[in-house]
């Protein structure tokens, strides 16, 4: 079985790493998701991103190395534990082995120093 953890972390690398803004003087705005359903423990996530150019680099990560599922616009948080946010990035979890309470998941923000959301 792979750390869970570890996993998490990816996500939070991944929604900063494409947090960074681009050039354009006046860039269209752009938004998106990526759901993934099963991670190493069954937990599932959703990662939002709004932002410029980046979100197509997210979308086209999104399937074939975080073997998730791309949408237009905002996640679905129905269900949520609630989630973190980096910029124009929010991370949302939903309950699973390692998060099940809404205080694991604030406790994850805090560890990475961002802030929670509520769903």
């Amino acid at each position: 079985m792979k750390n869970t953890r570890w996993d998490i972390g990816f996500l939070c690398v991944a929604i900063m790493c494409f947090g960074v803004g681009c050039g354009n003087n006046e860039p269209e705005k752009l938004s998106g998701n990526c759901f993934i359903q099963k991670m190493s423990d069954e937990s599932k996530a959703c990662i939002e991103y709004s932002g410029h150019e980046k979100v197509r680099e997210f979308k086209q990560i999104c399937g074939p190395v975080m073997r998730g599922k791309w949408s237009e616009g905002v996640c679905d948080t129905e269900g949520s534990l609630g989630g973190c946010q980096t910029g124009d990035n929010k991370l949302w979890l939903f309950p699973a082995a390692i998060y099940q309470t809404k205080a694991d998941v604030k406790n994850f923000c805090a560890s990475k120093d961002i802030p929670y959301l509520e769903p």
